[in-house]
């Protein structure tokens, strides 16, 4: 008979590393004799994280390494950071054995003197190394880390103040790295010779991320697209490669090189360029740069140009069968005003869409969102603006409000969008307060809206009767994370005139839609955020009745969800009337939903098609009736 004791220990050690902590692996230790060593083992194959700050446990950790006899050869993935010099000399030798994979954490010349003295005193190779940690500045004790491991290490990071031009510097000798996959260079070259003497002979590269803040150009000048077919011909030299599958630019001026690179890596499936500086050919050279990255699955390309520069002829060099645009003001900077622009195309099977994201100085007051979609002058099918993000709503500086969209203003900002871009199909709308829309009940005019998300922004029961007004083709709406006001103790929502394949309301992480939660610029929208989620939070974890109204079966259910309770119970409309008085109530009126989703924290309610229809024809539910006619005084 087959027992647990019966399992080979390398067998009991492979399950042991599966499980989800260190902890648990300790608890293993304690179930018999024979889970002791490969639970002991299983503890020190995990990634190790030795955070020195606590000197007690890494005094009990090297005890018990000294104590266990060739322990230490089990130890594969470690991570080193707040240690002292002391600490390292004696905690190094007694982790760090031919066995170890990965060395992360801090880097620092004692440990790559260390690391280098044990590989060098050691009977055994040490070839199973792939990265080891790196460090701002290139050090002789870091090339000589960097040279022992050569044969094993598939990751470099390397940061250079100059060139090297002596042959024998390791960085003109990355070729003897058979196993470099990845390698990250900041380096001022500033010409295409340096590059390639430096990445020429990598080639195993599968990514591949630069930096340099100087202005790279070829001898004359930029190669054009015209050149660029006829360059393999007069470069023999240049041999192509590929296995490079990813590639990151992060350049001051316009990175002309990128048409080298996409050369001699033909195979790419991403690149990504970040051109941090502007100058006065930036949208020229742009738009050339884009009809040559049209040929890669997925790129991203984010530049800066001043505000109220021309920027539709790159919006047409870009487009594609689907374009997405994102409207934010994201970016503060000082002395200078200029946009963000961000393109990023994207192919899949045989769609191509390409998104478009303009991040706006919120200085730059003669110049709003509604102008720059002006310039697109191509056909939108989605729309984003971000009115949320990295804003102050709570501004004393009277000069200051001129710089901004007030919150009073979203409402109309909203509505705008929707009367001057009526044949947009999708929108999202990020924001803070949108309840004040009284104005807008009564339009003539109707959008082809099919899908809208409104995120973070406070709603009134007239947000709704406007939409259903304006947007009657609206077949999906999502509500995440909105306040919406209450009438005589109910939330409201009626869109009586939209026949809905999807409704949802629900509640999200505040990573859902805000930008960079640690980011101190944007502490304000964050804060703003956490506040709205908490309070929804509190307000759903009470029992909520749902009332949803069907216009098309001219009926009426009632539903009762009891919170961290995932069954529903179709309850009467009576029912609904004499709920307590702490519970909370929805209303929704629509002409006809086949899903619906309400996720309100402890609140969770699905339906389908199918149960709705079940619900309608069930003897709880009741007429229609319309939302003027409802009794809300019985509420």
């Amino acid at each position: 008979m087959t027992t647990i004791q019966s399992l080979p220990k390398e067998v009991l050690v492979f399950v042991f590393v599966c499980l989800d902590s260190v902890e648990a692996i300790g608890e293993c230790r304690l179930v018999c004799k024979y889970w002791n060593e490969s639970a002991a083992i299983a503890m020190l194959e995990i990634p190790l994280h030795l955070c020195f700050h606590n000197k007690m446990k890494a005094k009990k950790l090297m005890q018990y390494l000294m104590a266990s006899q060739n322990k230490h050869q089990h130890v594969k993935y470690l991570s080193l950071c707040h240690y002292d010099n002391e600490i390292l000399e004696t905690v190094l030798p007694l982790v760090f054995s031919p066995n170890i994979r990965e060395l992360d954490g801090y880097g620092s010349d004692m440990l790559y003197r260390l690391i280098t003295k044990i590989a060098k005193e050691s009977k055994a190779k040490f070839d199973k190394l792939k990265c080891i940690p790196s460090t701002y500045y290139f050090t002789d004790n870091y090339s000589k880390a960097l040279s022992t491991f050569k044969d094993s290490l598939t990751a470099l990071d390397i940061t250079l103040v100059e060139i090297p031009e002596s042959p024998s510097h390791l960085v003109n000798q990355l070729s003897e790295f058979k196993c470099l996959a990845t390698l990250d260079l900041k380096a001022p070259f500033d010409n295409i010779a340096e590059l390639d003497r430096i990445i020429g002979g990598c080639l195993q590269l599968q990514q591949l991320q630069l930096s340099t803040e100087a202005y790279v150009q070829y001898d004359d000048a930029p190669m054009d697209r015209a050149s660029l077919s006829t360059w393999p011909m007069d470069n023999d030299s240049i041999h192509q490669i590929n296995s490079l599958k990813s590639l990151d630019i992060v350049s001051n001026g316009f990175p002309h090189f990128v048409q080298y690179l996409m050369f001699k890596y033909p195979d790419m499936h991403s690149i990504s360029l970040t051109i941090h500086k502007t100058d006065a050919y930036i949208t020229k050279n742009t738009v050339q740069l884009i009809g040559s990255l049209e040929k890669v699955p997925n790129y991203c390309l984010t530049y800066r140009v001043t505000v109220g520069d021309d920027i539709t002829t790159m919006f047409h060099a870009a487009k594609s069968g689907i374009n997405v645009v994102k409207v934010g003001y994201h970016h503060i900077l000082r002395g200078v005003w200029t946009l963000v622009m961000s393109v990023e195309g994207r192919k899949k099977e045989s769609n191509h869409q390409t998104t478009f994201s303009m991040h706006i100085p919120p200085n730059a007051n003669t110049k709003s969102h509604a102008w720059y979609l002006s310039q697109a002058q191509i056909p939108i099918d989605s729309l984003e603006i971000d009115l949320l993000n990295y804003r102050d709503f709570d501004v004393d500086d009277i000069n200051d409000l001129y710089r901004r969209i007030a919150v009073k203003d979203e409402t109309v900002v909203f509505f705008d969008i929707l009367f001057d871009y009526p044949n947009i199909e999708s929108v999202r709308f990020i924001a803070r307060d949108i309840s004040n829309c009284s104005d807008f009940y009564f339009s003539h005019q109707h959008t082809r809206l099919k899908s809208l998300e409104i995120c973070g922004a406070q709603l009134g029961p007239a947000t709704s009767l406007a939409l259903t007004d304006m947007c009657r083709e609206l077949s999906v709406l999502k509500l995440v994370n909105c306040s919406i006001l209450r009438k005589d103790g109910i939330v409201c929502v009626n869109m009586e005139h939209n026949t809905f394949q999807e409704f949802t309301y629900r509640l999200m992480p505040c990573n859902y839609y805000t930008r960079n939660m640690g980011d101190l610029k944007n502490k304000t929208a964050v804060e703003y955020a956490e506040r709205t989620l908490l309070a929804l939070e509190l307000y759903y974890s009470r029992e909520t009745y749902l009332w949803l109204r069907i216009k098309k079966a001219n009926q009426a259910i009632f539903l009762k969800v009891m919170p961290n309770d995932r069954y529903r119970y179709l309850i009467t409309k009576k029912q609904f009337y004499l709920r307590p008085p702490k519970a909370r109530a929805i209303q929704i009126s629509c002409f006809s939903v086949k899903h619906l989703l309400l996720d309100l924290d402890s609140v969770h309610l699905q339906i389908d098609e199918e149960y709705i229809e079940y619900a309608l024809a069930s003897p709880l539910s009741s007429d229609y009736d319309s939302a003027e006619d409802s009794d809300m005084s019985d509420f």
